[in-house]
């Protein structure tokens, strides 16, 4: 065995179980920090559905209280206007008294009671049966992309709902009053599977349906985990809670971290760790050690 080989073997037997050490604990740093956004994720999937069905609560609370209310009973509709407009504090709405064929108040036109002859309208999400929460649609009066949440009420025999608009930029607020991190995707997903809510993008992705078996994952249970993609197309994991509201008038939140993420402007070292970049350098470095030992004097290697 050569002098040269010596030395190459002698300092691969240096430098492989530094390399190899080093590689351990940069995956345990990994695994380490995966595991700590994967629990922060999960619980702050879990707070952001509490949050909105806190807000389903309280608009449920609104059209029930309205509904069982003497205005409705007595079809005093002027009554009924300043009773619902009275119970639009902090909420955008409009609040809606409708049937099947006809709207008869709606507290953003200046009236408010509708003329006889105005009182065409979209019966969308009409229920019978206990609250309903529908698919997003554009109102006829707002001229935008609502959603509502309908309460039924019988008045001699003939059905009504008293309906309150929920707007997506209304949840869009809540999604954007937690300061997700820039490398988090988080989003308010209705039964339907249709984006509600979306950060970040969520011009570009409101009104969206997700992926179909993303939402059969998330009518399956309350809450969970699964292997995804986001809406952008790239691999996570995703988590998710529903809202214990019904199922029909039931959102989901879903969250998710881009782990290697583009967006994140502060990457850790475990992240830069296995770059191009810093794999060549290491490269770099022991193919230069190597090549000196090559390089050694002859008058050295006689010895």
């Amino acid at each position: 065995m050569t002098l040269r080989l010596r030395v190459v073997l002698f300092t691969l037997a240096i430098l492989l179980p530094a390399i190899a050490g080093g590689a351990w604990v940069v995956a345990a740093n990994v695994a380490r920090e995966r595991s700590g956004i994967d629990t922060r994720i999960r619980e702050t999937t879990r707070a952001l559905s509490l949050v909105v069905d806190r807000e389903l609560e309280r608009r449920a609370a609104i059209v029930q209280l309205l509904a069982a209310s003497p205005q409705v009973q007595d079809l005093d509709l002027e009554g009924f206007c300043r009773l619902a407009r009275a119970s639009l504090t902090g909420i955008r709405g409009p609040i809606a008294l409708l049937d099947r064929e006809r709207q008869y108040v709606n507290t953003m036109t200046a009236a408010c009671v509708i003329p006889v002859d105005q009182r065409g309208v979209q019966a969308v999400g009409f229920t019978t049966e206990g609250l309903r929460l529908s698919d997003l649609f554009v109102g006829a009066v707002t001229h935008d992309l609502i959603a509502v949440l309908s309460a039924p009420v019988a008045v001699k025999g003939h059905a009504y709902n008293v309906a309150l608009a929920l707007r997506p930029e209304e949840l869009q607020q809540i999604l954007v009053d937690q300061n997700l991190p820039s490398s988090w995707s988080a989003a308010v997903v209705n039964k339907e599977g249709r984006v509600v809510a979306r950060q970040p993008d969520p011009q570009r992705w409101v009104g969206v349906y997700g992926s179909a078996d993303a939402h059969a994952r998330m009518l399956s249970s309350r809450e969970g985990a699964f292997p995804g993609q986001t809406l952008e197309g790239l691999a996570t994991r995703v988590y998710f809670s529903t809202s214990s509201r019904p199922r029909t008038a039931r959102y989901a939140v879903s969250a998710s971290a881009n782990f290697f993420s583009s967006r994140n402007p502060s990457p850790s070292f475990t992240a830069t760790a296995f770059n191009p970049t810093g794999f060549s350098i290491s490269a770099t470095f022991v193919s230069s050690i190597c090549n000196s030992a090559t390089a050694l004097p002859d008058s050295f290697l006689s010895a």
